[in-house]
């Protein structure tokens, strides 16, 4: 019978020593990298607040259109004679949440006024906004009434007057497939919502 032999130990090995081991922190290139990390992360943070702010911001110019169209049509339930009406008129009504409410003016949630002009027949309301997204999603809500004009830009020069029309520079008028490209390219040109109620 053969007996086995225990193998011979190996020597040991003294470790080897890294430079970096014996320094504590990091390297130039470690943190660069993380400095690039940092920012990718905060810059997607930021972006994604932009986007979820504005969203918000354009949810609520909508429900302010719809309610101010409410509130006018509630008033002048058996009338279509609009002369008179003001945002101060609506305002009274207490329709609209206080904060759209300044003075005697009811503004977007970017803190600009609306406009509302009126007449015999028809009433406008023009939504202000720095927002080409704002505009296209207030025409967008009101764009299946068949009683409605779409447009951007001014009613101030209907104002002074009783015109049937009183709609902005830009009036938007396409068929029922091409009207959300004529809304796009209305509101790329200038972001002041216009709508008009006959």
């Amino acid at each position: 019978m053969t007996t086995r032999s225990d193998p011979k130990p190996l020597p040991l090995k003294t470790p080897v020593k890294h430079p970096r081991r014996r320094r504590r922190g990091l390297t130039i290139l470690e943190a660069v990298l993380w400095a690039t990390i940092l920012v990718v992360v905060i810059g997607g943070l930021i972006a994604t607040f932009t986007v979820v702010n504005n969203n918000l911001r354009e949810n609520r110019t909508v429900q302010l259109a719809q309610q101010i169209n409410a509130s006018v049509r509630s008033m002048y339930l058996n009338s279509r004679d609009y002369r008179g009406l003001t945002a101060q008129l609506i305002i009274n009504l207490d329709d609209i949440p206080d904060d759209f409410v300044r003075s005697s003016n009811i503004q977007t949630p970017e803190g600009r006024n609306v406009g509302i002009a009126a007449g015999d027949g028809w009433w406008s309301m023009r939504i202000p906004s720095n927002r080409e997204g704002t505009c296209v999603a207030v025409l967008n809500a009101f764009r299946g009434d068949s009683a409605v004009s779409l447009g951007t830009g001014t009613i101030a020069s209907a104002w002074a007057s009783n015109r049937p029309n009183p709609q902005g520079p830009t009036v938007i008028s396409a068929s029922s497939t091409g009207i959300a490209t004529a809304i796009n390219t209305a509101c790329n040109s200038n972001s002041n919502a216009v709508v008009t109620f006959r």
